[in-house]
């Protein structure tokens, strides 16, 4: 996992885990998905995989998604650029690793025009802004944390590299996953923020249904899903012979 609580040396001994079942399962002949929660070549340990399934001659695809700097700038409206304002994009991850390197740049936070995604940064706050503060970044430069970008409970806390310690610090809620946005751009989102579109409500059936899915078996999901199947056809079947007639 990606928790500030799995150490460097733990991570790699779970990829390198799950990399080796990758190619077994392959061999086997299985058709092998390896789902991960945004996109794989951003800080998703894709390129170990291709590494392990090229050694094994095991053919790949990688699927491109929506990485969680993205959907955090959509969801927080705070865009990633900005003519004249931030022209440049740089994603860094705040892992522990990261902030007990001595050799880490800290001063390339102060660069001009430019927007950081702080990705893994929600424990490491604190640290990582006094170190930068240290390095010269002004303490006046805007920041956002943005709490579980694209689900319903969605928060964003802004502030300043100064300021957003003590605004996040000790909230309970605000578990994460979290992702941070740095830079001059993020000063303008309250005059680009506007009116929020209703999200769609979902019918109390609806709901219970879904809610209950989890405990379902294997064979009760496939059959619900089969008979599910057979209602859009017929509702498909329907709709064309009303159209044709």
């Amino acid at each position: 996992g990606k928790g500030t609580d799995v150490s460097t040396a733990k991570m790699k001994v779970q990829q390198d885990d799950i990399s080796g079942q990758l190619v077994a399962l392959a061999k086997e002949g299985k058709a092998v998905c390896r789902l991960k929660g945004g996109d794989p070549s951003i800080f998703g340990r894709v390129g170990e995989e291709m590494e392990e399934l090229s050694a094994g001659e095991i053919p790949f695809e990688v699927v491109p998604a929506v990485t969680a700097c993205l959907a955090a700038s959509a969801d927080a409206r705070v865009p990633l650029t900005f003519r004249n304002c931030a022209t440049a994009l740089r994603v860094q991850t705040m892992n522990p690793s990261t902030i007990r390197d001595e050799r880490f740049d800290w001063a390339q936070f102060a660069a001009p025009s430019t927007t950081f995604a702080l990705y893994m940064g929600l424990n490491v706050v604190e640290g990582v802004t006094q170190k930068m503060i240290a390095a010269g970044v002004s303490p006046a430069t805007p920041m956002a944390l943005v709490d579980r970008a694209s689900l319903p409970e969605m928060q964003v806390v802004v502030g300043t590299v100064e300021t957003l310690t003590t605004m996040v610090k000790g909230r309970t809620d605000l578990p994460g996953p979290a992702l941070i946005i740095m830079g001059e751009v993020v000063g303008m989102r309250e005059r680009m923020a506007g009116v929020r579109a209703p999200r769609p409500k979902m019918r109390p059936a609806l709901a219970s249904i879904l809610s209950g899915l989890p405990s379902l078996s294997d064979d009760e999901l496939k059959e619900l899903q089969m008979q599910a199947g057979e209602l859009l056809n017929a509702r498909a079947k329907r709709k064309l012979a009303e159209a044709s007639s």
